[in-house]
């Protein structure tokens, strides 16, 4: 699966389920789901915190906590799914902005004080992400600044076309103007909110990968995470 050097500490899967039935005994969570990506190479598990609410009436966001080990280490994270299309959406765990607990395998991987890191925050991580997205739900944003951001966003692309002539900037752009699922709703259509999703819901369903187990990685952990961290960031600053 990898090459790997001689202090390296293996995590098994049957400790990643054993350590999240311990949150769900401690916290409340509740496990959901577990699978592997790319050929085993990533081991995942999501559990519901049972943390809810609505960014705009009718748009309800829900909290989960992922955790994934691999060959270069295990990481913890909270990730926010909006149920009307499913989009996924990190979000930080620690008021200091910490987006995740993460674990080299060259050190021993301490179930303990990962609790302690996300069960501290959890509650007050989640209430101050859907303050943040329900003030973008009130930010106008019109096509011409959606334009803009995204140019940002692509900036560092390799590509030799312009960037508005990317197919990822034609596609979000579209999402954004009406294709996106609930992308007509009052408060997502015209909004921060509404760009923010569009290009959740491009980097989840619609960017170029090799299979869908790439596209889910990419979503969670690569380079399609980035592009969604990266949008909130330009949105919240616009």
């Amino acid at each position: 699966l990898s090459i790997v050097s001689g202090n390296y500490k293996e995590v098994q899967p049957e400790k990643v389920l054993h350590f999240f039935s311990d949150l769900v005994e401690s916290y409340g969570f509740r496990m959901e789901t577990a699978g592997s990506l790319r050929e085993g190479r990533r081991i995942w598990a999501l559990a519901r915190t049972g943390q809810e609410g609505f960014v705009v009436n009718g748009d309800k966001v829900k909290s989960y906590l992922l955790l994934s080990t691999s060959c270069d280490g295990s990481t913890a994270m909270f990730t926010t799914i909006r149920v009307v299309c499913s989009n996924t959406l990190q979000y930080s765990i620690r008021e200091d902005g910490m987006d995740a607990v993460r674990v080299r395998h060259c050190s021993v991987f301490d179930p303990v004080n990962t609790k302690k890191d996300l069960g501290i925050y959890a509650t007050r991580s989640f209430d101050t992400f859907m303050a943040d997205m329900r003030r973008m739900a009130e930010k106008p944003v019109s096509n011409y600044q959606a334009e803009k951001m995204l140019m940002k966003l692509f900036a560092d692309s390799r590509s030799e076309k312009p960037v508005t002539e990317m197919k990822g900037f034609r596609t979000i752009m579209d999402l954004f103007n009406g294709a996106g699922r609930g992308s007509d709703m009052d408060g997502v259509q015209g909004t921060a909110w509404g760009l923010i999703n569009a290009v959740t819901e491009y980097a989840d369903y619609h960017a170029r990968a090799k299979s869908q187990d790439y596209r889910l990685n990419n979503a969670w952990f690569g380079r399609t995470a980035d592009l969604k961290e990266q949008i909130v960031q330009l949105a919240m600053a616009a």
